[in-house]
């Protein structure tokens, strides 16, 4: 199965968490570990600071998020079952935080994610990755680092930290349903970032999933919204090596 990611953006902002089932450290390199419902939806939150891109295993966890009050809902799909699930969550101050949830039959829960110990991570704007680096194939590729590159190469493009492509235009049939329109094409190492808005042109609301979007040749897709009411629009991220090219 080939490897994507996905990601939305999110604000948190919130209540006293006096009576969290779980309150966690943040720190920075070092993945957390934590239990959650296997079949309920569980809160996840960070005090004083906005989730603003979650990413994990396609088919692994199911997502909704509250846009008035910006918490994030999550629990494990039916084929992921008890199996941990690896999740990385980026903050608006530029923390990152590595998640191993170990699901479980308890209750649901709530886990609010404090301050990390170390400072923000701030994001390299300059990566070189050789062609050799980055040319992995990740069907089968089991190596955490190259998910992290891509971590790190979407979360760069999402903050504008990537430099842009000059009269860079990027063609890509939509699904029946939607309609894309190319924003912006950034270039980060030997990748090349596409940015495009994604319209719901359909009649009722439409919930987006990875494989409606990918193409031979992504080696990432990325949203910032998974679920789409009639009319409304939301980003596309599509990571590919430089030179790939769509349909």
């Amino acid at each position: 199965m080939k490897l994507k990611l996905f990601m939305f953006g999110v604000g948190v902002i919130l209540a006293p968490f006096a009576q969290a089932n779980q309150v966690l450290t943040m720190v920075e390199n070092k993945r957390l570990e934590a239990t959650i419902c296997a079949d309920s939806m569980n809160r996840i939150a960070v005090a004083n600071d906005r989730i603003t891109q979650i990413f994990g295993d396609e088919g692994t966890f199911e997502t909704q998020n509250d846009e008035t009050t910006g918490q994030i809902f999550l629990k494990p799909t039916v084929e992921n079952g008890t199996k941990n699930m690896s999740l990385t969550l980026i903050t608006e101050q530029g923390l990152t935080q590595d998640l191993t949830l170990r699901p479980t039959a308890k209750s649901a829960t709530t886990m609010i994610l404090k301050g990390a110990q170390s400072g923000a991570h701030q994001a390299s704007q300059n990566l070189s990755f050789s062609q050799k680096e980055a040319g992995f194939a990740l069907g089968t590729e089991k190596n955490s680092s190259h998910q992290d590159q891509l971590l790190e190469i979407l979360k760069q493009a999402v903050m504008g930290q990537l430099p842009p492509l000059e009269n860079q235009s990027s063609s890509r049939t939509a699904p029946e349903g939607f309609d894309l329109t190319h924003l912006d094409s950034y270039q980060g190492g030997p990748f090349i970032i596409h940015v495009y808005h994604v319209r719901n042109t359909a009649e009722t609301e439409i919930e987006i999933f990875e494989k409606m979007f990918y193409r031979p040749g992504d080696l990432a897709l990325s949203f910032q919204g998974r679920i789409l009411p009639k009319g409304s629009k939301t980003r596309m991220y599509v990571v590919t090596m430089g030179g790939a090219q769509h349909d």
